[in-house]
């Protein structure tokens, strides 16, 4: 049996480097299924199948299968406090409701994982860094994602890693970085990412953004045009939003206003279709 979910597990994980979301759902709950109770590995797997979750637009998935790793390992701190955390990752990212007074909550200010708990700190720097954008501190979320990074490279994990440079790209967007640095960091990931599609996505949609506003508009709608292709493939609902509001952008930059209209009407009405 152990072998068994360690294939199964592996496998997952090579389908979610590829970013064949469904399989690598399947496939990493089947292992999960087979992992015995009080395995470290549950709330690692807990992480994952939340990211894919979540990239799918599956909010409810994503809970359940927090809820299951806690199962499989209650006794364990580290477990209960990644589970925490990714609670409220969740509900963030979701538009959820987070009630306070909760581990980890809005608030609470007080609650820290163990010093040597790098995989719990490193999503807890990205909650930290969620909720500092929410609030327009750029610097901040900024700040806090570069210490995301840092845990991350403490654990080893280029999964970890890479999810987080394609954030501190995406913040780009709203920090003062100038647009020509930005755009050369889109493109030292662009190459990195080559092989990783869910990650060129929002990669890709940034680098269109700082196109559209160097006044390379045609590049920057080929760059929309790829990111739809490869949602589409992926069954990627969020990053097809993720397009229409850039390609919103991108229309009402170069004048096109109709057509911008129409795009940002598109996103409103697939966030609406989602419950946000």
């Amino acid at each position: 049996t152990g072998r068994a979910a360690r294939a199964l597990v592996a496998t997952g994980y090579r389908a979610l480097h590829r970013r064949d979301l469904p399989a690598a759902v399947s496939l990493m709950e089947r292992g999960r299924g087979l992992t015995p109770d009080g395995d470290p590995q549950h709330r690692v797997l807990a992480a994952r199948i939340t990211d894919a979750h979540a990239a799918l637009g599956r909010w409810d998935s994503a809970l359940r299968a927090v809820d299951g790793a806690e199962r499989g390992n209650a006794d364990d701190v580290p477990t209960r406090d990644t589970c925490a955390i990714l609670r409220q990752l969740i509900a963030l990212r979701s538009g959820g409701p987070a009630p306070a007074g909760v581990p980890y909550g809005p608030g609470g200010g007080r609650d820290a994982p163990g010093d040597a708990d790098d995989l719990s700190w490193c999503r807890l720097h990205q909650l930290s860094s969620l909720r500092s954008f929410a609030e327009g501190r750029i610097g901040a979320a900024e700040a806090a994602m570069r210490d995301a990074l840092a845990r991350a490279h403490g654990l080893g994990d280029t999964y970890e890693g890479n999810r987080i440079l394609a954030s501190i790209c995406e913040l780009t967007q709203w920090s003062p970085t100038p647009l020509s640095q930005a755009i050369a960091l889109c493109e030292d990931l662009v190459g990195r990412f080559d092989g990783d599609r869910s990650l060129l996505v929002p990669v890709l949609l940034t680098r269109a953004r700082h196109l559209a506003l160097s006044d390379r508009v045609d590049a920057a709608r080929a760059d929309i045009a790829l990111v739809r292709v490869h949602c589409d493939d992926l069954g990627l609902a969020l990053g097809t939003l993720a397009a229409d509001q850039t390609a919103g952008l991108v229309e009402s930059l170069a004048g096109a206003h109709p057509a911008a209209a129409g795009h940002y009407a598109a996103a409103a009405d697939g966030l609406a279709a989602l419950g946000q």
